[in-house]
């Protein structure tokens, strides 16, 4: 049979399989022809294949989503697909953003954990934040991302057995006003992709909103994202800061730092220096997990965003005279002597510098530059 042929006849069973998929009628049908899916997305091999069908299959699965009893499995294949670059630009094309936060706030996916995960990989790419941000619809800009912070903080609070005051407060700063009509490489390869390993281990996990942490940094390479945290007496920034602690999942601990680090590395440009350098209670968070010690963020990844941050601060105007009081010299010092991952070591060099001479490598006045700093959109 010529290899035309063959490939016809897959493709008929393939646009066959994802009619299935919306044949309520028949729900043994319909959760056999799911379960297939399925399985296919866990592979790059199976996702190619499901290529020709993709408009019709992602429309399907969305459907899907009220239904509870499939609307884990559907969720799963979402996340596996995402992982793809044209399913994501597929996903991106379709408002897959919008729908999740439909979603979200309708509560009508009894899934949140993996509608997280959806959010984290769609939000790799820029035109998926502008979306997330709603830069598109005036009037409503930042409800999108005021209920996803909002749920971000008060799980960390509820989670918590003694939540920080500043926490708690953010939380209810994050909210959307009363009244507002209704609306995640921050991870790119790394987090967010890491993400759609749909059910394993992460599900395990007591926390359905780390993922949050994810779609924030990834928003925050956007200028739109980053003026949303630093919005003057709201204390996003702080409560952000506060999850850097022990205490927090490793995904909370990546977001935060991660987007803490491109709300620093831009801060010059977007002229929010003052903002960041005038919150001590934010700089000294910064600072202990990078110090040594029982102190020190066991995530390399968590480690080197806050030492290119911190870094940053240092070299910028007025930094170093704000750092100095807070004992950054002597935490950057500690912390360098156990320091092994060459990242971070480069970070805290680049920090020393603009500082004092911390590592003998530059004379007391020289080093006003830091190091230069990865893309604003690095990962996590």
């Amino acid at each position: 049979m010529p290899a035309q042929a063959v490939e016809s006849g897959a493709n008929q069973e393939l646009f066959e399989l994802v009619g299935f998929l919306g044949d309520s009628s028949r729900q043994d049908v319909q959760k056999a022809a799911l379960d297939i899916v399925v399985g296919l997305t866990a592979s790059q091999e199976g996702i190619n294949r499901l290529k020709p069908a993709a408009e019709g299959l992602l429309s399907r699965l969305f459907r899907l989503l009220p239904d509870r009893a499939l609307s884990g499995q559907a969720l799963a294949a979402l996340v596996n697909l995402s992982q793809d670059d044209a399913m994501r630009a597929s996903l991106v094309r379709m408002r897959a953003v919008s729908r999740i936060m439909e979603a979200v706030r309708e509560k009508t996916c009894p899934h949140l954990r993996l509608l997280c995960m959806l959010l984290a990989n769609l939000t790799v790419g820029e035109p998926a934040c502008e979306e997330l941000l709603q830069l598109d619809t005036p009037g409503m800009e930042g409800l999108h991302m005021a209920l996803l912070l909002k749920l971000f903080i008060t799980s960390a609070v509820t989670m918590d057995a003694a939540p920080a005051p500043a926490a708690a407060a953010a939380a209810a700063a994050a909210a959307p006003a009363a009244g507002a009509a209704p609306r995640p490489r921050g991870s790119g390869g790394g987090d967010a992709a890491a993400a759609a390993a749909a059910g394993g281990a992460a599900a395990a996990s007591g926390d359905p909103c780390e993922h949050l942490g994810a779609v924030i940094t990834n928003v925050t390479r956007l200028k739109k994202g980053r003026e949303m945290l630093l919005e003057p007496g709201r204390g996003l920034l702080q409560a952000l800061a506060s999850q850097l602690a022990p205490g927090s999942s490793e995904g909370r601990r990546r977001g935060c730092s991660g987007a803490l680090r491109n709300c620093c590395l831009s801060a010059e440009a977007d002229g929010t220096l003052g903002a960041v350098l005038g919150d001590e209670a934010v700089l000294l968070r910064m600072l202990g997990p990078i110090s040594g010690g029982a102190a020190s963020d066991p995530d390399d990844n968590v480690r080197e965003a806050l030492a290119e941050a911190v870094a940053v601060l240092a070299a910028a105007p007025g930094g170093k005279a704000v750092l100095l009081p807070l004992g950054a010299a002597e935490q950057l010092r500690a912390g360098y002597e156990s320091e092994e991952h060459p990242g971070v070591c480069a970070a805290m060099e680049a920090a020393g510098r603009s500082l004092f001479n911390l590592f003998g490598e530059a004379e007391e006045g020289e080093g006003e530059e830091a190091a230069e700093a990865p893309a604003a959109g690095a990962a996590a």
